[in-house]
């Protein structure tokens, strides 16, 4: 079971702050190394249910003519996530994670991924939604229009390392690759998953089975100013508390 504290309640509540409201998917973990089987992780970012029944997925080495197909149905409703896995059972996935009802897993039991490897999510005409690359620098992957989707940039400005998502962001091979919330959505950054750290946690199978926080979108602590300005917003309110209140002897 996960329990977060105030700081880190606090930060999920901010996340959708600092999301778009265009319904915007967008890969928030990839785990490519982890024991009970590959996953990657999608959130919607916007204001409503994004339907994506019949985009398909492909690492980088599939075409989009025979990429995985979600199924007619598949909704990921507004603020909420979906956890992909290349496994057969939803149920072993979660008990390894410790995961609730209330995670959306889909089990595809189809490609997995490897060392230096991709995401890459379309629409059903083939127009790129979001991908995710996790290969070393120049390692580009050649999207279905020809455009070329460059390795992705880790938190302080580096580029992925290359070999396993964990790796290529600078933890191990067994570790989670996820966003920094505070990056944003139009320019998005990747920092290490941490147990313990908003929403980490190890796999139940033991620390070095797996480190990720699945279905858990608050991999990072929301800015300095936000924090001066909600601490500041509190002091103030104290204070016109305390001189409305009346005065006794």
């Amino acid at each position: 079971m996960k329990t977060f504290t105030t700081l880190q309640a606090l930060a999920a509540g901010l996340i959708l702050s600092v999301a778009s409201a265009s319904g915007a998917i967008l890969i928030t973990e990839v785990n490519s190394n982890a024991a009970g089987g590959d996953f990657f992780e999608l959130y919607n970012t916007g204001a409503s249910a994004v339907d994506i029944g019949g985009w398909k997925w492909t690492d980088d080495a599939i075409t989009f003519t025979n990429g995985n197909v979600f199924a007619g149905g598949t909704t990921i409703n507004a603020g909420a996530t979906l956890v992909v896995i290349n496994t057969a059972s939803v149920t072993d996935f979660k008990t390894a994670w410790g995961l609730g009802s209330g995670v959306n897993v889909l089990a595809v039991g189809t490609t997995g991924l490897g060392s230096g490897d991709g995401v890459v999510i379309y629409d059903g005409s083939g127009v790129l939604q979001t991908a995710f690359n996790y290969g070393a620098s120049g390692d580009n992957i050649t999207a279905y229009d020809s455009s070329a989707i460059t390795p992705f940039t880790r938190t302080g400005g580096a580029v992925s390392a290359g070999g396993h998502a964990g790796v290529a962001v600078g933890a191990n091979a067994v570790t989670s690759a996820v966003w920094d919330v505070i990056s944003g959505e139009s320019s998005p950054r990747y920092t290490s998953a941490q147990a313990g750290v908003l929403g980490g946690f190890n796999h139940s199978l033991g620390a070095a089975s797996g480190i990720g926080s699945p279905g858990v979108v608050t991999s990072a602590i929301p800015e300095p100013s936000t924090f001066a300005a909600l601490f500041g917003g509190l002091v103030l309110g104290f204070a016109l508390l305390r001189r409305r209140r009346p005065m006794t002897t």
